[in-house]
């Protein structure tokens, strides 16, 4: 879940700005840092376990950065040439394990201020820093995004790192995204960030199976005609998307509709090159838009003939679950 809580007196917002005052303090009194190609990693977890981390979501970082390159940024080819150049100076071959697999990939260097993870070790740690640096955090969540100070924040729990990468890899997505396009459509942003969290290493790099338990929840929807129509699901802000979850209840049917829905329509979309070009142009104008309205955007990319193939594309995906 991504949360939108700007503090008083601090400057945020898409990629204008390095962290004030307020969150340097947030970062500065927890015992441990590590850093590396695109994160600063701070907390309470061992300083071994904020590396490891850190350096396996620098591998996700480069699964975002390569889904989305080309889109909110479009160099000359001067500059493409040389960004090319230097990264290949500093680009220094590294392998990751997670579980039995092993990965080895290349890391560019990194492009304007790193983003900040905060792992804490527990849940005790997470609820202590949590209330007084975020206190606006709904009580129950165990990770979030927060734009007040652009970062991740996680506790580990019994499972180990194995539970804490979903979370990771969700969250981070909307950390990404957000220094893009830092008023994203609830869906899209909530979507994709489901789609990352499905990632599994590989021999040749990150696959993103489906989520088949999601995909069969909007079958059984389906059958009920009980599945939101997709202009109304474009239009949905974040208490109505969220619904249930905005309460105690993590399996609110109405949540977990809406993320279902949204993710399987964005899983879709991804698999078929129209469709994803589609997307892609969608995402370059909402992050080049200057006070065009977000619904004036939507509205553009996705008329309603257009609204009316996906629709009937979407349902036919998922009637085969």
């Amino acid at each position: 879940m991504r949360f939108v809580i700007l503090a008083a007196g601090v400057a945020v917002g898409g990629n204008r700005g390095l962290a004030q005052e307020p969150e340097a303090e947030a970062f500065r009194i927890l015992p441990h840092r590590a850093e590396t190609t695109h994160y600063i990693v701070v907390g309470t977890a061992p300083p071994a376990v904020l590396l490891r981390l850190g350096r396996d979501m620098d591998f996700m970082y480069e699964a975002y950065d390569r889904e989305f390159r080309g889109i909110f940024a479009e160099p000359d080819a001067e500059q493409d040439k040389r960004k090319s150049k230097s990264s290949r100076k500093k680009r220094r071959p590294s392998s990751k394990r997670r579980g039995n697999q092993r990965q080895t990939a290349t890391a560019p260097a990194h492009v304007g201020p790193k983003h900040h993870l905060v792992i804490l070790a527990d849940e005790n740690d997470f609820r202590t820093w949590t209330q007084q640096y975020i206190p606006k955090a709904l009580p129950w969540v165990d990770a979030f995004f927060t734009a007040s100070l652009r970062a991740v924040v996680i506790h580990l729990k019994e499972d180990g790192l194995e539970g804490a990468y979903p979370l990771l890899f969700h969250e981070g997505f909307h950390q990404f995204l957000f220094q893009y396009v830092p008023d994203a459509p609830v869906w899209l942003d909530e979507g994709l960030a489901v789609h990352y969290e499905q990632a599994r290493p590989s021999r040749n790099g990150w696959r993103f199976p489906p989520h088949e338990g999601r995909f069969r929840f909007c079958a059984r929807k389906l059958d009920a005609r009980q599945l939101t129509p997709l202009n109304q699901l474009f239009a949905m802000d974040q208490k109505t998307f969220y619904g249930g979850q905005m309460r105690h209840d993590p399996e609110g049917e109405q949540a977990g509709q809406h993320y279902s829905e949204a993710y399987t329509l964005l899983y879709m979309m991804l698999q078929n090159a129209e469709a994803k070009a589609l997307l892609q142009g969608y995402v370059r104008d909402l992050a080049k838009r200057e006070g065009e309205d977000v619904m004036a955007i939507t509205a553009k990319h996705f008329p309603p003939r257009v609204i009316s193939r996906l629709q009937e594309a979407w349902l036919q995906t998922v009637r085969r679950y």
